[in-house]
């Protein structure tokens, strides 16, 4: 079997999509939580720097064993140059990776393909002049230079702030110019001589889902809702970092659509991002065939990526699972629209081991959807749990305890995109889960 090393902040997903791509895995993660640990062999690791992996990676493993990096990784360009060293990274290397991370760069990505880009300055020490450089508008969005997930960005009101104010944060990192509108997630695959967008989800809002932090990662919703003239920009905005980045692998963009449907490039997230998980897991299955035999055979063949890519438009409908062995859970079929929210604590609370088991024994299963195959818009039993802790202990207000999800299925009827609606249904499941697992807890 052919075997893979995962690491990042958080590998479920990213595990899952590769143990039903007939792969085996060794996840090394922050959490190790109960759901990694039935799938793969795991470790948790209290940081992501080049000293806690080099300890994780077991001897004897084969230079031809693959890399794949999850959430958190961008920052870690030491550990990424060590692990390319010693095996076949499915990724970009710590030189393209500091590209892709630089805001200058997302400027000139973002002109190339046709987009826009918010207007952004380093913060410190070249923003100190309030001219030019900070005319941005009366609110700004300061963004952290190392972080993910959006965990420590802030407001900033730019009228009102003091410069000596900010540099008191005493973190490095750059602010941006604040543009009112519904970000999505844009997941692409590339095998480094062709690249496809193969999902495209919303984000979850403020007012959407409630979180510790007013830009952190709430979840989001399968929900196509750009217009369709934005498809073929994000099709050239893909095409333009693979031509300039070329490397094999995964990678997520956050664009903004704003009132007037402009499209504004956010950011690059050069790795696995926590919304590829919503894309149906037979599609992801298929691309990580045709990545991985490629990388053994030589690069894949444009007609192999291209059925990939329109994998899930094909068969819209075909409600198949992909059954897998040990406790993976099914794939979830192509034609279900799913919603994912990260379920946050609002005050401390202690889970000792028998509220842990009991969580675990009675979370739901995507397998538990459309079981009768009839054509209906909404199954009442699509919900299910992720990333359960493993271990008792005292969990504080803001933590992300656990993943909700919610799915949902359109008849022919309903077309091939899910209109607003859709993200209102999906919302609203999610919200009732919400409320019965708080129950459940408090």
């Amino acid at each position: 079997m052919r075997r893979c090393i995962v690491v990042g902040a958080s590998c479920r997903a990213l595990a899952e999509s590769l143990r039903h791509a007939g792969v085996d895995v060794l996840a090394i993660d922050l959490f190790a939580d109960r759901d990694l640990t039935s799938i793969a062999t795991a470790c948790s690791v209290p940081d992501l720097g080049l000293d806690s992996i080099r300890q994780a990676i077991p001897n004897g493993l084969s230079s031809e064993t693959w890399v794949a990096l999850a959430g958190g990784m961008e920052d870690s360009t030491d550990s990424i140059a060590w692990l390319a060293e010693r095996f076949q990274l499915l990724g970009p290397n710590p030189a393209q990776l500091i590209g892709l991370r630089d805001h200058n760069v997302w400027k000139s990505l973002a002109e190339q393909s046709g987009m826009d880009f918010p207007r952004t300055c380093n913060w410190p020490p070249t923003c100190n002049d309030r001219g030019s450089q900070l005319d941005l508008g009366s609110m700004g969005i300061w963004k952290p230079l190392r972080g993910s997930g959006g965990i420590h960005a802030a407001r900033w009101n730019l009228a009102s702030s003091d410069i000596s104010e900010a540099n008191r944060i005493g973190v490095e990192g750059c602010l941006q110019e604040y543009i009112d509108g519904e970000v999505f997630g844009c997941s692409y695959f590339s095998d480094g001589t062709k690249c496809s967008l193969f999902c495209v989800t919303r984000s979850l809002t403020e007012s959407d889902w409630p979180g510790p932090a007013p830009f952190i990662y709430r979840g989001s919703l399968h929900s196509e809702r750009l217009p369709f003239a934005a498809y073929s920009l994000l099709d050239r905005l893909g095409e333009t970092i693979r031509r300039e980045y070329p490397f094999v692998g995964w990678f997520g963009v956050d664009i903004l659509c704003d009132r007037s449907h402009k499209l504004w490039l956010l950011e690059i997230n050069p790795r696995w991002t926590a919304s590829m998980e919503l894309a149906s897991q037979h599609l992801l299955r298929d691309w990580v065939n045709t990545l991985l035999g490629g990388i053994t055979r030589g690069a894949a063949t444009h007609s192999q990526l291209e059925r990939a890519a329109t994998f899930q438009r094909d068969e819209p409908n075909q409600p198949t699972f992909v059954k897998s062995g040990n406790e993976l859970p099914p794939a979830i079929p192509c034609g279900i629209h799913t919603g994912k929210a990260i379920y946050y604590l609002d005050r401390d609370i202690f889970l000792d081991q028998k509220r842990l088991d009991q969580i675990w024994n009675n979370k739901k299963e995507p397998s538990e959807l459309l079981q009768t195959g009839k054509q209906t818009a909404i199954d009442s039993r699509g919900l299910w749990l992720a990333d359960i802790p493993k271990q008792e202990q005292l969990f504080r207000k803001g933590t992300p305890l656990v993943s909700l999800f919610a799915a949902m299925r359109f008849s022919p009827v309903d077309g091939p995109h899910p209109s607003t609606s859709t993200d209102r249904v999906l919302l609203d499941r999610l919200s009732e889960f919400r409320a019965s697992m708080s129950q459940v807890l408090l």
